[in-house]
């Protein structure tokens, strides 16, 4: 078999769609400047801020060398301040890279349970991984399914807790149901957890089948730095450590990401400000827009009009938005992130005029 043709499988798997572009807005709508709401970016920590994190990063290290001893300062510092010993903490090029080696650890072999909604990378490097893909439907849109995950017997559950679209929190109670069951693996995504104040670390020492996901892209503002982490422990712990690349993380992003971890301080005022943002911003809407309240700095809108005819409104205004699939009760939803109270103080009137416009 040619190269080529082992190569053409590729050709219809699906691809992650990040959104668009301040240049590819530009042709929509004509040149003006945008505000970047789509990607749940956290524009609350400030830029110079993370610009002095920066600087004092790359006083404390050698751009010549393999970055093992500043990876090592970083596992040592995440396993004290999650209460796990150091083997337990494995870094990766961000949550996405260990989501990947998590399906290579079942590749091919194995069936994945994934709730419609959720972020949407699960399922598709699943499929690229030659993984069963089962999905069924939350219910009433905040529970898992504990039935059709019984009756679907799957090898591995992702939870996205809190949800992304959704933002909703899943109880401790189902997770721990879903854990009781041996024979399957439970990756909770965390990725929000610092901003929601939900975790279920305390639950990491009880279970041998449990992995749970971290980032400092959402929380920490350091998305463009692409450095995640993985809590698991027993022979989950050895499997991805030995499928993990020799070095998966950089010094300058490991040594960024001591910096903010010395500042968590001043990172906790700014989560605190993301939550009462939104909190003013769900207060603003037209309650018929806003069909469930998120537990992080990013919500997901109904609309009467298309999702798509919104979302090309808002871009018209300046605000760049998230389009997704419709689910539940969201017929035409669009998802965007928060930001700073004044960088936005129109957006809530400006919404409700677009849905009451389509409506009347």
């Amino acid at each position: 078999m040619s190269w080529k043709a082992n190569l053409k499988k590729w050709h219809i798997t699906p691809v992650y769609k990040s959104g668009i572009s301040a240049e590819e807005a530009k042709k929509l709508v004509g040149d003006k400047h945008f505000l970047n709401l789509q990607s749940n970016e956290n524009l609350f920590v400030p830029l110079e801020f993370i610009k002095k994190l920066a600087v004092k990063a790359l006083e404390n290290i050698d751009l010549r060398l393999y970055p093992k001893e500043v990876t090592n300062k970083l596992t040592e510092n995440l396993a004290k301040l999650n209460g796990v010993d150091e083997e337990s903490v494995i870094l990766s090029h961000g949550a996405d890279q260990m989501i990947e080696l998590i399906f290579k650890m079942f590749e091919g072999n194995a069936k994945i349970f994934l709730h419609n909604p959720t972020y949407s990378y699960y399922k598709i490097a699943a499929i690229n991984y030659g993984l069963t893909v089962i999905t069924d439907e939350y219910v009433n849109e905040t529970l898992l399914n504990i039935k059709s995950i019984q009756e679907n017997s799957p090898d591995l559950v992702f939870v996205c807790n809190p949800n992304n679209p959704t933002g909703h929190i899943i109880p401790k109670e189902q997770i721990k149901e879903l854990l009781d069951n041996r024979n399957l693996v439970l990756v909770l995504d965390e990725t929000y957890a610092e901003i929601s104040g939900v975790t279920n670390n305390d639950l990491f020492h009880n279970y041998d089948n449990l992995i749970i996901l971290r980032t400092f892209s959402k929380a920490y503002g350091l998305a463009g730095l692409r450095i995640g982490y993985a809590l698991t422990q027993g022979e989950l712990a050895k499997v991805l450590r030995k499928l993990q690349s020799p070095f998966p993380v950089s010094s300058f992003s490991a040594s960024v990401a001591l910096e903010a971890l010395k500042n968590i301080e001043e990172f906790k005022r700014y989560w605190a400000e993301s939550l009462k943002t939104r909190e003013w911003f769900e207060k603003q809407l037209d309650e018929e827009i806003l069909k469930s309240k998120s537990a992080s700095y990013f919500i997901t809108l109904s609309f009467k009009v298309s999702a798509e005819a919104a979302f090309i409104e808002l871009l018209k205004h300046g605000y760049i938005t998230r389009v997704i699939e419709p689910f539940g009760r969201f017929l035409n939803p669009l998802r965007m992130n928060m930001a700073p109270k004044n960088l936005i103080e129109d957006l809530p009137h400006l919404i409700n005029n677009i849905n009451k416009k389509y409506s009347e």
